[in-house]
Formats: C-alpha cells, sequence, structure tokens
C-alpha cells in the first residue's frame, strides 16, 4: 500500500498541476501501447457523463454550467493510436438563464506516448503511462432568445500510475490506476469567449477485466468539473 502511494505521488509530480470530457479507458495490462500486443482489441465504446463549471464573456462575465450524457465509439488505428467520436446530450446554461438542451458532437485521436514497467522485480506489477489527446466539438445553446454556436478545441497529455492487483482477493477491480495531467480547452466562436484556457485532470479508473473500466474524474480550469465514464473494449 505504501508503494502504491508513493507511485501515485509521482503522477502527480510528474504532471505538476489535471469534457471537457473524453474517453481515457484501455486495458490494464503491460505493452498496450508503443509495443504491438496480441491481446489488443481494436473497437472500444463507452459512455460519460460529467459537469463542467467555467467563466466566459458574452461579453460581460458569465459562468457557463454544462452537463453532458456522451456515448463515444473509439478505433485503434495502429495499437498505439485511437481514434474517436462522440454523440450525446448537452444541457447548457449561461449565468443564472434556464438550461438549453441540444445535442453535441465531437471527433478526437489518443495517442499513447509511453508504457513503462517499474519494479520489474515485482513481476510487472506497476507500471507508468503517458498519454496525449486531441478533441474538437461542436455546441450550441440559447442566450438572450438568441441561438449561439460554438466549437471547443480540447487537449490533454496526462500520466498515469497502474497498479496490478490480481491475486489479492481483498479488492475486486484487477488494477486501479491514478492519474494526472494538463488540459487546454478553447472555445472558438467571437460570442462566447473563454476567460481561462488551461487547467489540470485528475482521477482514479478502475479495471474489472481487461474490457471494462470505469473512469472517476476531475477536471479544473476555472471551478472544478466532475466526471464519470464506462469502458467496454471488444
Amino acid at each position: 500500500m505504501k508503494k502504491f502511494i508513493s507511485l501515485a505521488l509521482v503522477a502527480f509530480v510528474l504532471t505538476a498541476v489535471s469534457a471537457a470530457a473524453m474517453p481515457t479507458g484501455n486495458s490494464y495490462k503491460s505493452r498496450n501501447y508503443v509495443v504491438n500486443s496480441s491481446d489488443l482489441s481494436r473497437w472500444t465504446v463507452g459512455y460519460f457523463s460529467d459537469k463542467r463549471d467555467r467563466f466566459v464573456l458574452l461579453p460581460s462575465r458569465t459562468t457557463m454550467v454544462s452537463a453532458n450524457q456522451m456515448l463515444y465509439i473509439g478505433y485503434d488505428i495502429i495499437p498505439e493510436i485511437m481514434l474517436y467520436g462522440v454523440i450525446g446530450d448537452t444541457d447548457t446554461r449561461f449565468g443564472s438563464r434556464p438550461f438549453y438542451n441540444d445535442t453535441s458532437y465531437a471527433a478526437g485521436l489518443r495517442i499513447g506516448l509511453l508504457d513503462e514497467d517499474i519494479m520489474e522485480t515485482m513481476e510487472m506489477e506497476d507500471r507508468v503511462r503517458l498519454t496525449a489527446t486531441f478533441q474538437h466539438g461542436w455546441f450550441s445553446s440559447i442566450y438572450r432568445n438568441n441561438e449561439i454556436e460554438w466549437k471547443e478545441t480540447y487537449g490533454s497529455l496526462v500520466a498515469s500510475v497502474v497498479n496490478d492487483i490480481e491475486g489479492n482477493k481483498m479488492f475486486f477491480p484487477k488494477a486501479i490506476a491514478i492519474y494526472a495531467g494538463l488540459i487546454y480547452s478553447d472555445l472558438d466562436d467571437s460570442s462566447v469567449v473563454e476567460k481561462k484556457k488551461t487547467g489540470f485532470t485528475y482521477g482514479l479508473e478502475f479495471y474489472f477485466g481487461e474490457k471494462i473500466s470505469m473512469d472517476l474524474g476531475v477536471d479544473r480550469i476555472d471551478n472544478e468539473s466532475y466526471r464519470t465514464g464506462f469502458q467496454l473494449r471488444f
């Protein structure tokens, strides 16, 4: 346990600072990124929900709160690169105005940059990973009886430490990952201007086997935004 806590601290130091939700799931087995793996599946489907809270200029400063319920499907074009598409339901509110519901879309690319075993004498019990994600999304809402549309360019660089707990009957998950990293979010529209573009993310991912995982995370740009996700690999 002490070893896992110390490794978790290493992950936070590596990233130093932690929608937009995005797919994060992958197999917990080693070598599923930059080295070919015989058990790496090509398709991933998932669901995630999040609630974002940030400041925007319209043109005066106001809060933008959005609640998302999204489905995504991803395909590994090569072992270290996954293309994915997202579609779902978004409720957006500016300031104290009512929520407005509309369909949102996004497309993205996730790249596995690093997947290294550490503590090799412990039979590959722990690994450190580094993952980059790039995503472009389309959104719309109503403000002062006018429909506004905007695009979001999102990016992240996330480090994680994966701890295998197979064989330990005290835990149901097969592995647990703790992660943290930097995020970037740019709202591309003249009517909606973000006050701040950069922030950080952190969270936990639980692997219930090689094909099923659950993600619990927090994004923070202006305020904390909470995220829950489930992934299934075929």
